[in-house]
């Protein structure tokens, strides 16, 4: 019975970590392979990130985008800043090699840029949840405050 309990435990946990499953995905999914084999979305691509400027705003803007599940399912990452950038910039490399890998060729120094921006969404993320989680427990303690103090007349 011990292990049945254990194992519905893990179940529990592993279903609420589907947005980081699906934000490790859509970030290491290889976008350049996707390119070659489906010629529109290729367009649609060569478009989009026509421009260098282009290219490194959707690198921050994708870890952008992905640092919020993976903030939303460990809290404790945001007290813990360190770990956190530690943490997405190890997805950054993963990233930058799978892309490598699918491009057949050694990375170069523009990877190394890309990871700039890439911290930068991340960074850009973790700021955005630490003022929104002080905002929200400002409005808590200031909510708590006011139903739980004294009247005075």
């Amino acid at each position: 019975m011990h292990k049945t309990g254990h194992h519905i435990h893990t179940i529990r946990h592993i279903r609420h970590l589907w947005p980081v499953f699906i934000a490790l995905a859509f970030v290491l999914f290889p976008f350049d392979w996707l390119e070659h084999i489906w010629p529109l979305y290729g367009r649609i691509f060569d478009v989009v990130f026509a421009t260098v400027l282009a290219h490194h705003i959707g690198h921050s803007t994708l870890f952008f985008l992905a640092s919020f599940p993976i903030l939303l399912a460990f809290p404790g990452l945001l007290q813990h800043p360190l770990r956190y950038l530690t943490l997405m910039l190890l997805l950054a490399v993963g990233e930058e090699a799978l892309q490598s890998l699918f491009k057949q060729h050694l990375p170069n120094i523009g990877d190394t840029r890309d990871l700039l921006f890439d911290l930068l969404g991340t960074t850009i993320a973790y700021i955005v949840m630490r003022s929104w989680m002080w905002f929200y427990r400002t409005r808590i303690n200031i909510a708590r405050e006011g139903t739980c103090g004294v009247s005075q007349k």
